[in-house]
């Protein structure tokens, strides 16, 4: 990836209403006007969600599922991919609905800049995991929206006198 990353660290607790369940999963990241930032297998940069599972053992994501529909809750599921601890997997929000554990996952759906409803849904196709309700907030062009998740503790992220850009709605 070229040129300038953009680090959006917020928490969307205060920025969007957040919802979760006890899970495993977490959704940490998403990207809604992804310009240039991180292409697909098809040489475009559609939007994307990164999933994270924040625990020590593996997660078997066969049956969860990501929806922008409050009132579809199994709009895109999963198949069977191991996710281990600690471990992250990026989704293409694309609308090319492939969900091939051997080959990058697309979601049958697109998400808007302006703002969706997006959930992580539980494989019983019931239970909400995390939502954005009523919507992720508006995004601007090529910068991600994400989960303040883990402390960094000692070291240094930004060197000293780096020049850097940062947005925190």
């Amino acid at each position: 990836m070229a040129g300038i990353f953009f680090i959006c660290v917020s928490l969307l607790v205060a920025s969007c209403p957040l919802s979760r369940a006890a899970s495993p999963l977490l959704i940490t990241e998403v990207m809604t006007d992804n310009r240039d930032t991180l292409q697909d297998d098809f040489g475009e940069y559609p939007d994307w969600i990164e999933i994270f599972n924040p625990g020590a053992e593996p997660v078997d994501l066969a049956g969860y599922g990501l929806t922008d529909d409050a009132a579809n809750l199994s709009k895109w599921k999963f198949p069977s991919v191991r996710l281990s601890g600690g471990s992250y997997l990026v989704v293409f929000a694309s609308g090319v609905d492939r969900a091939d554990s051997n080959r990058p996952l697309h979601t049958s759906f697109r998400l808007g800049a302006s703002g969706d409803y997006l959930a992580l849904v539980e494989p019983d196709g019931k239970t909400v995991v995390q939502e954005f309700s009523p919507t992720l907030p508006s995004q601007t062009p090529g910068v991600s929206y994400g989960l303040a998740y883990e402390e960094v503790k000692g070291g240094q992220v930004i060197a000293r006198n780096a020049t850097s850009r940062f947005l925190v709605p």
